[in-house]
């Protein structure tokens, strides 16, 4: 879970890690626009480094990612916030 504004906010961003998905068709609301397309991790970090991803949650979730692929972070989370 990530707090992007805890002095006046109350808004929190959970971040997923799933694996074997599969592209399906989209549903998009009426004026929804949505571009989704695939990329490594190597692509992820290096956009990262270079400047070209800049939103806090994307780099937290990259940071996530990371340490988990190299092994220094376990995914192994229990519904903490459950009750909030």
């Amino acid at each position: 879970m990530l707090h992007p504004a805890i002095s006046y906010s109350t808004e929190f961003i959970d971040i997923w890690f799933a694996r074997g998905l599969v592209a399906g068709e989209r549903r998009l609301d009426k004026d929804e626009f949505l571009d989704v397309f695939t990329a490594t991790p190597a692509e992820l970090m290096s956009w990262c480094r270079h400047g070209q991803v800049t939103d806090a949650k994307t780099l937290v979730a990259a940071l996530w990612l990371e340490n988990v692929l190299s092994g220094a972070w376990a995914l192994d989370w229990s519904d903490n916030h459950a009750e909030e």
